[in-house]
């Protein structure tokens, strides 16, 4: 009986360490794979925000170009009414300069 005994303690023992060897694999399965996931999520996070800054700077050089667009549009604009504004001074001071030298 003692002998019964003391192999059941020894089935017992060896089944306890077989199953703690076994969970150590799966645990250690488990954080092999939770790395990887860590790692992918990083990764795809890094991706996301790399493409989330691209975006943006491509929005940032469109309304760039159209701000230069229109600035360019108005410099233009201010151009031609400084061309007209001289050119109408140029024959006023060529007919007062006619009107001069006639009296």
């Amino acid at each position: 009986m003692i002998e019964d005994s003391i192999r059941a303690v020894k089935e017992a023992e060896a089944k306890a360490d077989a199953a703690v060897a076994e969970a150590k694999v799966k645990a250690e399965e488990i954080v092999r794979e939770a790395k990887l996931k860590a790692e992918r999520l990083k990764k795809d996070g890094d991706e996301a925000n790399r493409q989330h800054l691209a975006d943006s700077a491509k929005k940032a050089e469109l309304a760039a170009e159209e701000r230069l667009a229109e600035a360019k549009a108005e410099a233009e604009r201010e151009a031609e009414g400084i061309k007209a504004l001289a050119e109408a001074n140029y024959a006023g001071v060529i007919e007062a300069l006619k009107e001069e030298a006639l009296s």
